[in-house]
């Protein structure tokens, strides 16, 4: 049997490779660039604690065989500091025979002192090991709403990906034009008229840490970044590539903040959203910008996080299309968290989670 240790700088190759034989499948060499993100990622956070840090596996003759990826994010609990751990890229080797590697990782980045432990990233062998320790799955926070601005393109896209679709796709293409250009005069008569006088701004991290406050006593926990964490963070969810560029918006009724979005835009595609944070009284204007800024590039749809507390709000608002995404799972032994994030008075977004970062599906 192996043994779990911290993860250190020394470690950074062989857990790049690992992280390309399991998760991308090809070459178990990786690249130069993957390597260079993985201490960017783990060794370069502001905050950096080994005592709340990533995890590697190693066999009995001290190579490493498993990983489990840490980051520690503040948020504030009832006027109170606490402290989250983020699990991301949970892995072992397939060619390891020690079955529960995975089990031992992840039982021991749970028990280091942060308040709680969080994924947004589980898959489903993950989440019987999650559950296995006493963790809680999240449904409300792994659901994800769908938000159509071109509903025949987005049909025809997934109708060519299906085997055999190429020719209904074909067939399907001038019915789909169609739709969409109804379905955009139907937005436009049913546009919110507060986004007329709604003001869109450039939003950088100076704004956001000076902000947060504004919007913090609507729940009962929130996450509470320091600005050179917030400063970090931003700089390395804009390198992303997959998904397009990412677009930072503040919301403004007259000179007064409404709230916020961080969503990432390519042209003529499917724009995700990162971060939404508004007003409960203004959460359907701050919507209506956002799907507006999305239909002037062209998107096809928007992705975003459901909102437990603000569900109904969503729903009116149109985002009444919802289908799982990522699981989140939590562990934690303080039962006032526990209860607050089961009960949707936690908020929690990607950017508090894993799916910022390049390691979800980008390309090294």
């Amino acid at each position: 049997m192996g043994t779990v240790r911290h993860f250190q700088p020394t470690d950074i190759i062989p857990v790049a490779d690992l992280f390309q034989k399991v998760f991308r499948r090809g070459a178990q060499r990786s690249s130069p660039s993957l390597q260079s993100y993985f201490e960017k990622l783990y060794f370069s956070h502001p905050s950096y604690d080994e005592s709340m840090s990533s995890l590697v596996y190693v066999d009995e003759k001290n190579n490493v065989r498993g990983f489990i990826g840490g980051l520690s994010t503040e948020f504030e609990f009832k006027k109170r500091k606490v402290t989250a751990l983020v699990a991301g890229s949970h892995m072992v080797d397939p060619d390891l025979k020690d079955p529960i590697a995975g089990a031992l990782l992840l039982r021991e980045f749970t028990s280091g002192p942060q308040d709680f432990t969080y994924t947004d990233t589980a898959n489903s062998i993950s989440i019987e090991l999650w559950r296995a320790i006493g963790g809680d799955l999240l449904f409300p926070y792994s659901t994800q709403w769908v938000y159509p601005l071109r509903p025949g393109y987005l049909f025809n896209v997934r109708l060519k990906n299906h085997r055999g679709g190429d020719v209904l796709s074909w067939l399907s293409y001038p019915a789909c034009r169609l739709v969409d250009v109804i379905h955009k005069r139907v937005l436009a008569c049913a546009s919110d008229e507060n986004v007329c006088r709604l003001r869109g701004k450039e939003l950088d991290a100076n704004a956001m840490f000076n902000s947060f406050e504004t919007f913090r006593n609507h729940r009962a926990l929130f996450p509470s970044y320091g600005i050179k964490e917030l400063n970090w963070r931003l700089s390395l969810a804009e390198s992303k590539q997959k998904n397009g560029k990412l677009f930072k918006i503040a919301v403004f009724d007259k000179e007064k903040l409404q709230g916020w979005y961080l969503v990432y835009i390519r042209d003529g595609e499917e724009a995700h959203v990162l971060q939404l944070i508004a007003h409960p009284a203004s959460l359907k204007h701050v919507l209506n910008h956002l799907f507006t800024t999305a239909q002037t590039h062209g998107c096809s749809a928007i992705h975003g996080d459901v909102d437990p507390k603000y569900l109904v709000q969503f729903r009116q608002a149109g985002c009444d299309d919802f289908h799982v995404g990522g699981m989140a799972m939590l562990h934690t032994q303080d039962p006032e968290i526990r209860n607050a994030i089961l009960s949707g008075d936690a908020y929690i977004s990607a950017l508090e989670g894993e799916r910022w970062t390049r390691l979800q599906a980008d390309e090294f």
